[in-house]
């Protein structure tokens, strides 16, 4: 499914015609035109997630780090998932296991889950994108309309996600062994 399908957000209406306090978050599908995913309260601020991974990318950018590769890409209809990784930023656990610095992003349509960019570390033997709320640090993004300054809120970011991060990796190598 295409992650960056068109999204649309309209108002519910009961039979009688009262408007309801839920509003209906659909996206195109090729087969059957919308497909509703979710309700969601009127002063929710859906994200896009073409926006999402902008966010992330201008982290990544902000990093001076120019090797970022994609590593995830996943969209179920509700749920997005973005993951970057990097190879200038890497530790060893012991000779020849590695670990990488990665970037990630989640997001939903629904409601289900926060919008928020994170820190990880991906262990290259087997690519299972080891994660620690210990040793890497995540911002959630706020969903609803008077959250909006994204410049702001991308800074913010890169100040909580990045700071320290070739540290926090080698830290995080270091309990791995």
């Amino acid at each position: 499914m295409n992650p960056f399908v068109e999204i649309e957000v309209t108002p519910l209406y009961s039979r009688d015609g009262m408007k309801s306090q839920g509003n209906s978050v659909r996206i195109a599908d090729e087969e059957s035109g919308w497909q509703e995913i979710g309700v969601v309260s009127p002063n929710y601020l859906l994200v896009h997630n073409s926006r999402v991974k902008t966010v992330v990318d201008q982290i990544a950018g902000q990093s001076q780090i120019n090797d970022w590769k994609e590593r995830k890409l996943f969209f179920d209809g509700r749920r997005f998932v973005y993951a970057i990784t990097s190879d200038n930023i890497q530790a060893e656990i012991s000779p020849g296991d590695v670990i990488r610095f990665g970037l990630i992003a989640y997001n939903s349509y629904d409601g289900s889950r926060a919008l928020s960019v994170g820190a990880y570390a991906e262990h290259l033997i087997c690519s299972n994108g080891m994660t620690s709320e210990l040793y890497f640090a995540r911002f959630t993004f706020r969903h609803h309309q008077g959250n909006i300054s994204w410049d702001e809120q991308t800074g913010l970011a890169f100040q909580t996600v990045m700071s320290g991060s070739r540290a926090k990796l080698t830290n995080f190598a270091g309990i791995l062994q």
